[in-house]
């Protein structure tokens, strides 16, 4: 019960944080926190409630085939963010490591 209390009042704050936006955010942003808090407070309920989805999406192939589709796509997407991501902190690594050698070389040099 006080998981999904908590689950609950993580909605709630979504949709105090978009008070003032527009309406696609209003209807969304609380319906994600939630889906999200229900994950990291409940995965066991969660999974089990996804579960029962999915088998009455079974029910209706072209459902249950879009279902699929979105989620390779949403999967792939978090891939790229991550591989996007490791190679910008390479990229900072370098750059780092170049501007350290460019100081001390100044420092070396006596500027």
């Amino acid at each position: 019960m006080p998981g999904a209390i908590y689950v609950l009042v993580s909605a709630m704050a979504g949709s105090i944080v978009t008070r003032n936006r527009n309406i696609l955010l209003r209807s969304t942003v609380p319906v994600a926190v939630g889906i999200v808090a229900s994950w990291a407070i409940l995965p066991l309920t969660t999974r089990n409630v996804g579960d029962l989805v999915w088998t009455y999406e079974e029910r209706y192939p072209v459902i249950a085939e879009n279902h699929l589709r979105a989620k390779e796509r949403a999967t792939r997407f978090v891939q790229t963010g991550i591989a996007h991501s490791k190679m910008t902190a390479a990229m900072l690594e370098e750059k780092i490591g170049d501007a350290r050698e460019a100081v001390e070389d100044w420092v070396r040099k006596g500027k």
